[in-house]
């Protein structure tokens, strides 16, 4: 990759990007050419063969100035430079040689080679070309001392020519500092326009950047992260904005926006060179650097480069110094892709932005991902076993029924693991492993107790159950879970009762709040189990006693049971007993274990027996 530079170091090291010879030679070629005629004319009417002389070596530098000419239009400025100076300088020593009286006029001609190198580079060039110049003016003053091949221009011609050749060099030296003026007050106004143009792209950089106050997240990260990338989009000479997200290793097109044809699609993945690239360098902070040039490693790359991106930078999504994602723009104008360092505050900004707003949901999703995998190892690894408790008849301590619960390998608790599955959105194949596996397991159970099932409302409505339950042979009850509220009770009921005359329904944790005491009423369960909330330590709570023997009227009033959860203690069976509650539940009672170590339940009792002994 290359580093971008800073604008300055791009800057033009002239006055403008053009070279005043363009402006300076065509005059040049003019006045040597009509020099050369006039020196053409004056040989033959004086019959001066030193004019004539002086006139092939006026030639000679007009075809000079055409090669320079030549030398510039192909980009070779300095060839060009040194033709002239050198022309010059052979053509005034040559004079001042041929025609005496020649060399006051002729001296200037060095000091014109000084012209025709400016605008000079560096200061320092300019002391070894002047100290040339005078060398060359101080050997035209030795030359005019020498024996001279011709005589001297007499009369008027005399004073006349080197007077003409004097008028010649100061028009051209007029005319190369009219050419520098000019091109001096071009640049000056090529660096005004630009200034303000850039003037403009931070005045529009800052608007845009202000606007991200007023962003907020939305309900999907992919909309926030469209959101984003549709602003990025909009600064100065930007023709894509992309939120890439981050994962471990992998890194993918979360969203774009911009100028289409887009070259990528949200969801693309870059190759693993690009991503390990990409992510190393992130780490270092915002950068930018060119496209052209790149060698095409991956699908993405050639698309960019098929669309004439020509530079791009980046910018880390942070949340806790973890990377999640990257803030990137691209440009297809070259002058721009030189100075996206001046964007790169702006990018900045707008990771700063995607860190408050989209980094808690990528990392959120991440989690999910994450957890979904491992129950997803769970399911496929069968990690997980079927524990039977006893739902025992207080009276004379039978088991009546049997709750099937779910045990994991790594010892986790249950509650937690299926509520982490839902929120990831694999709850109800977590449900149907389980609740199949109890089922085969119940096989090994007495034969008259019910089969208690747990199973959440969606798992209800979507037909899980049903499907778990075809060919079932013993009598179930339904325990209705809390991992998702009841949005349509009436649906519910339906699909319950689509189950079979021979499916119950009992409602959890009655007690522990307002949601449970909606289910009893629309769902007008079979059974209502009691929260261990109000079990724990009633027998010394009369407050505790109070409720459940309320409860325990309001469900005999309906035509139901309650069944109390977490007896754990003589005492509290005792007391229970006393508020003529039958049905209990608890350690006390009976442990949770597998099925084959159960004791026999009465295998007269039933649900329909229970209604008829009360």
């Amino acid at each position: 990759m290359i580093r971008l530079r800073s604008p300055a170091a791009e800057a033009p090291t002239a006055l403008g990007t053009r070279d005043p010879l363009e402006r300076y030679l065509p005059p040049v070629a003019v006045l040597a050419a009509v020099a050369a005629l006039a020196q053409i004319l004056g040989g033959l009417a004086l019959r001066a063969p030193g004019l004539l002389a002086e006139a092939v070596l006026t030639a000679a530098f007009v075809v000079g100035v055409q090669i320079a000419q030549t030398q510039l239009k192909a980009g070779h400025v300095a060839r060009a430079r040194a033709l002239l100076a050198i022309g010059i300088a052979v053509d005034g020593a040559a004079g001042a040689l041929l025609i005496p009286g020649l060399a006051p006029a002729a001296a200037v001609l060095p000091g014109l080679s000084v012209l025709l190198l400016l605008p000079l580079v560096r200061r320092a060039d300019a002391v070894p070309l002047i100290a040339l110049a005078a060398a060359g003016a101080g050997a035209i003053f030795l030359i005019d001392d020498v024996g001279q091949p011709f005589a001297r221009l007499d009369g008027p011609m005399g004073v006349l020519y080197p007077a003409a050749i004097f008028v010649g060099v100061m028009v051209l030296v007029l005319a190369g500092l009219t050419a520098f003026a000019m091109d001096a007050r071009d640049a000056l106004a090529e660096v005004q326009q630009g200034a303000a143009r850039e003037l403009k792209a931070s005045h529009e950089r800052l608007a845009t950047v202000a606007g991200l106050r007023d962003m907020e997240a939305q309900a999907t990260p992919e909309a926030t992260a469209t959101l984003l990338a549709t602003a990025l989009s909009e600064l100065p000479k930007v023709d894509l904005g992309v939120i890439l997200e981050a994962n471990g290793d992998r890194l993918s097109i979360l969203a774009i926006a911009g100028v289409e044809p887009y070259p990528v699609q949200p969801g693309d993945r870059f190759p693993a060179n690009r991503a390990a690239y990409l992510l190393g360098r992130s780490a270092e902070g915002p950068w930018a650097e060119r496209w052209a040039g790149r060698a095409v490693a991956g699908l993405q790359d050639a698309r960019l480069t098929a669309r004439g991106i020509e530079g791009q930078a980046f910018a880390p999504i942070r949340t806790g110094g973890a990377i999640v994602g990257l803030v990137c723009v691209l440009t297809a104008d070259p002058d721009q892709a030189v100075h996206l360092m001046a964007d790169l505050p702006a990018v900045g900004e707008f990771a700063s932005v995607a860190s408050a707003i989209l980094a808690p949901a990528l990392v959120a999703r991440h989690n999910l991902a994450k957890v979904r995998a491992q129950i997803e190892r769970i399911i496929a690894n069968g990690s997980f076993a079927p524990v039977f408790q006893p739902v025992v008849d207080m009276r004379n301590n039978r088991a009546i029924g049997f709750e099937a619960l779910t045990r994991f390998a790594d010892g986790s608790r249950p509650n937690p693991i299926f509520e982490a599955a839902h929120r990831a959105g694999i709850g109800w194949e977590l449900e149907m492993a389980t609740v199949q596996a109890a089922l085969r397991s119940a096989a090994d159970l007495p034969h008259g107790p019910w089969l208690a099932l747990n199973a959440s409302p969606g798992f209800v409505l979507g037909g899980g159950l049903r499907d778990c339950l075809a060919g079932n042979t013993r009598a179930i009850v339904v325990e209705i879970t809390e991992h998702e509220p009841i949005d349509d009770y009436a649906s519910l009921r339906a699909a319950i009762s689509a189950l079979g005359p021979s499916v119950r329904v009992a409602v959890d944790d009655a007690g522990a709040g307002i949601a449970n005491f909606d289910h009893i009423v629309e769902l007008r369960p079979d059974f209502v189990k009691l929260d261990v909330s109000l079990i724990r330590g009633i027998d010394e709570d009369l407050t505790r006693q109070a409720l459940v023997g309320g409860l325990r009227n309001f469900a005999q009033s309906l035509g139901k049971f309650v069944i109390a959860e977490g007896i754990e203690t003589a005492a509290e069976a005792a007391t229970l007993r006393s508020l003529r509650v039958r049905l209990g539940q608890g350690y006390f009672l009976g442990r949770p274990g597998p099925a084959a170590g159960m004791a026999h339940g009465d295998p007269e009792t039933s649900i329909r027996s229970l209604h008829a002994a009360s």
